[in-house]
Order: structure tokens, then C-alpha cells, then sequence
């Protein structure tokens, strides 16, 4: 009995936190929380979609990528998924 008191004093604490934020900006809790978590959403998809380089590597970056070297035997040997045998 004493989680499902706990549970509910949480969820309780939460609806008022939201409500009072929800307030001060002039929404209601629904539409402040789903703003809330598309918000962080697309912050988590940008912190894992990109890649940001020191400009000191960048150019060997970008000089690798355009120019790659030839595979090497190992690859060679291990990829040989369209080769002719």
C-alpha cells in the first residue's frame, strides 16, 4: 500500500509541476507537455545525427572522404560480396 502511496504523491507532484509551468506560459498542461517532449525528442535526434569535427581535422576529414584509399587485402578478401570469382 505504501508504492501505490508513493505513486500517487508523485504523479500528484508532477500534474502540479506541469500545470504551474503550463500557467506561466499560457497553455494547458496537455499542450505544454507535448511541446515538453517533442522538444527534447528532436534535441536527442540532433545530438545523435551529426558529428561536429575540431576545424584542425576537418580538412583530413573531407580529404579522406573524397580521396579514399584502395582496400586492403584483409578487406579484400573479407567483402567480396559483388566480386568475380
Amino acid at each position: 500500500m505504501r508504492f501505490v502511496n508513493q505513486s500517487h504523491s508523485l504523479l500528484a507532484r508532477l500534474c502540479l509541476l506541469f500545470l504551474r509551468a503550463a500557467a506561466l506560459v499560457g497553455s494547458t498542461m496537455s499542450d505544454f507537455v507535448i511541446r515538453a517532449s517533442l522538444e527534447s525528442a528532436e534535441q536527442v535526434l540532433k545530438n545523435h545525427s551529426s558529428i561536429t569535427l575540431q576545424n584542425r581535422y576537418f580538412d583530413s576529414f573531407i580529404t579522406a572522404r573524397e580521396n579514399p584509399p584502395e582496400p586492403n587485402q584483409a578487406l579484400k578478401g573479407d567483402c567480396c560480396i559483388n566480386c568475380e570469382a
